[in-house]
């Protein structure tokens, strides 16, 4: 027997029923349509979708994509609200993992939390449990976002069970003594390699270093002043198209992608802070003002205390991080040091004061620091090198 239809579609004959699914802002009802094979299979779809309207969910939840939420979520909702820096993190984390998902363009009321799960498994074995670290945080803001308006019933990010995080006891944190004795012994005849030694006497942050003037270099007094960082971020810009959606089924966009130099204040509140020069630091530096001042020169460029940079390219430019980076390569491989991130040396910085006695609350504010346990890690760091030397010593003593 056929089935009974009342209405005919693209050649197709369905069953269709309507019922009121809310009131629009002038008062008047809004009515939904439902299709079906039958009269039975139009009302068990109306049905269901009206679970969702009495849930608290809003009209037309059914056809929103999640990949067409999310893409509005973050450009419109989160980008005016975070910094530049912290954007570029979040759009590549977009990018690279979350559009490529197997539910990004599946409806956002049909995503459920294992389909989520599945997906943080596959990208801890793509890149580890810090990916996904870095992707939860993203899908929990946004889920958090859409039970506000009123798009899901529920935050399915909440719950997740997330791969654990261990730390690599085995990875170099900051240069050993032997290490260190060869980088200094090495700058007493290579002036280049300043900056690294300029951050083993200080603990700046490479932001920090990059961002230094010669105003924030006080000879008299012998400090150095540090209220702000140099950070290069990669700027992206939307350019809409209409011609439909690209082959992932986001907005067909052109990205018009820019790197800009950004300077911000420092990282926290604490980071704002005065460090006494050493003296080895303080002919070093005169000399490298001189020459910066002859660079300027050189270039036919104005000079200020205010402006020049301490370190600055061969053009009088900020530093980019990846040539600071490529160049303290290079200096590892030729001092035979084991490869330690350029971080490391403001690790370095903090392992030499905790070898010298300085209490850790004065340690955690030379090194701008908003929490002493972060200082305190470093600290323990050291605490037990020192255990394991004395273990060690044990062994020379003859019984």
């Amino acid at each position: 027997m056929a089935k009974k239809t009342n209405y005919t579609m693209n050649g197709k004959n369905y069953y269709r029923i309507r019922a009121k699914v809310g009131v629009d802002e002038n008062g008047k009802n809004i009515m939904k349509p439902f299709y079906g094979d039958s009269k039975k299979d139009a009302e068990a779809k109306r049905d269901q979708y009206m679970k969702g309207i009495n849930k608290g969910l809003s009209v037309d939840y059914d056809k929103i994509t999640f990949g067409d939420i999310f893409h509005d979520w973050l450009n419109v909702v989160v980008r005016p609200n975070v910094s530049l820096s912290t954007y570029e993190r979040y759009e590549a984390t977009y990018r690279l993992a979350i559009k490529t998902s197997s539910f990004f363009n599946m409806p956002l009321v049909s995503i459920k939390s294992i389909d989520l799960q599945r997906f943080y498994n596959q990208q801890n074995e793509l890149g580890g449990p810090h990916r996904v670290q870095r992707i939860h945080g993203l899908l929990y803001g946004f889920y958090k976002y859409c039970c506000k308006e009123e798009l899901v019933i529920k935050n399915y990010a909440d719950g997740l069970k997330l791969p654990k995080i261990t730390k690599n006891s085995t990875e170099k944190k900051f240069l050993y003594d032997e290490d260190l004795k060869k980088l200094l012994e090495a700058f007493e005849n290579d002036s280049s390699l300043l900056i690294f030694v300029f951050a083993i006497y200080t603990g700046l942050r490479q932001g920090e270093i990059f961002a230094l003037t010669h105003n924030d270099i006080d000879f008299e007094k012998k400090i150095i002043v540090v209220n702000k960082s140099y950070k290069r971020v990669t700027i992206i810009e939307d350019e809409s198209k209409d011609d439909g959606k690209d082959k992932n089924g986001d907005k067909n966009k052109k990205q018009i992608r820019t790197s800009k130099l950004i300077l911000n204040h420092t990282k926290n509140q604490s980071s704002i802070r005065v460090i006494p020069m050493a003296d080895k630091l303080v002919a070093p530096l005169k000399k490298k003002i001189t020459e910066e001042k002859e660079k300027h020169m050189r270039f036919g460029l104005p000079y200020s205390k205010e402006t020049a940079l301490l370190f600055s390219s061969n053009h009088v430019t900020a530093l980019r991080n990846y040539h600071v980076t490529a160049k303290w390569k290079t200096v590892l491989y030729e001092l035979d040091i084991p490869y330690l991130k350029f971080h490391g040396l403001r690790h370095t910085f903090c392992t030499l004061l905790a070898k010298q006695g300085v209490p850790l609350k004065t340690a955690s504010m030379l090194m701008g620091h908003s929490d002493i346990n972060t200082t305190a890690q470093i600290y323990i760091h050291v605490d037990e090198e020192q255990k394991q030397k004395a273990i060690n010593d044990l062994n020379s003593i003859v019984f």
